[in-house]
């Protein structure tokens, strides 16, 4: 039952998280709200014969309900399932939450052929997949958030492998942002190193949205791949690792793929007018990553 609790509350901040990146998303372009939940609803009304009145705002009031039950209802089958003793690290867990709420999403509207998913466009499949990876990250850090320590001693992988995979994530999240590899050297140092790496990573999160800004490809690359590699051996030896090297190139592989994938997210993004919304994404997802690394 507690298992199901915790489900249904993390369903619900993940919710929450997905309906914001979405009104963000319509905030920054000016698009209007989609139709399709609401026309999901309808047309699975009338192959259920059932007559719901749909005067005034009723339609899109019944697309917001039937969102909210499918974000609340996979986080519960996602809390009944780790209970159960599937255990993934972090990443894996957040997409596999993320596209299976899409799916529980997108499969009724092909079904009563609401959409034809055939003809979506980059930009529209963009707006679906970003903010359902976001509600699956949401999720799966509230349920490690409302855990029993008791039972987070069996989560995942053995510790090395762990351990590989918070290098990784922090290498990632310095290949967006470079400052993110301050992070655990900062909280290992104490509250003042800490405040200093903050106060870094809050100044780049405002510079990076400047146009004249320059490119991370290039010269910068080396500063995060430094950066990632130095933040990812600090954690390590913070863990009491048997060996500090294999965190390093884990770090540093993982800053160069996220500098590259970071890079290519904010071209696409520029191609679609989508500047401020693809930048505060990445500002999210990296965080999400560091926060994982510095956390799990």
């Amino acid at each position: 039952m507690r298992s199901l609790v915790r489900g249904l509350v993390a369903g619900a901040a993940g919710t929450t998280v997905l309906n914001a990146t979405t009104y963000l998303d319509m905030a920054l372009t000016g698009r209007s709200a989609s139709s399709a939940p609401a026309d999901t609803v309808t047309a699975a009304a009338d192959l259920a014969h059932l007559d719901l009145p749909t005067a005034g705002s009723r339609e899109e009031a019944y697309g917001a309900l039937a969102g909210l039950g499918v974000g609340v209802g996979v986080g519960a089958v996602a809390a009944l399932v780790r209970s159960a003793g599937v255990r993934l690290p972090w990443l894996a867990e957040s997409a596999v939450i993320g596209f299976g709420a899409m799916a529980a999403t997108d499969g009724p509207m092909a079904v009563l052929q609401v959409t034809d998913l055939t003809t979506w466009s980059a930009t529209d499949w963009g707006r679906d997949v970003v903010p359902h990876l976001v509600y699956g990250a949401a999720v799966a850090c509230a349920l490690r958030v409302t855990e029993p320590d008791d039972e987070r001693d069996d989560e995942g992988p053995a510790r090395p492998g762990r351990l590989l995979l918070r290098s990784l994530a922090i290498g990632l999240a310095t290949g967006a942002r470079s400052s993110w590899g301050l992070v655990p050297p900062g909280l290992v140092a104490g509250k003042a190193p800490l405040a200093l790496a903050g106060g870094l990573v809050g100044t780049e999160l405002v510079f990076d949205k400047l146009p004249s800004t320059p490119s991370r490809v290039g010269g910068p690359t080396v500063a995060r791949v430094l950066s990632a590699a130095g933040g990812a051996g600090v954690l390590a030896r913070h863990e009491g690792a048997a060996g500090v090297w294999p965190a390093v190139a884990a770090g540093a592989v993982g800053a160069v793929a996220g500098t590259i994938l970071g890079s290519v997210w904010r071209d696409l993004c520029a191609d679609r007018s989508w500047e401020a919304a693809g930048a505060v994404v990445e500002d999210a997802v990296s965080a999400a990553l560091t926060a994982y690394a510095v956390a799990a």
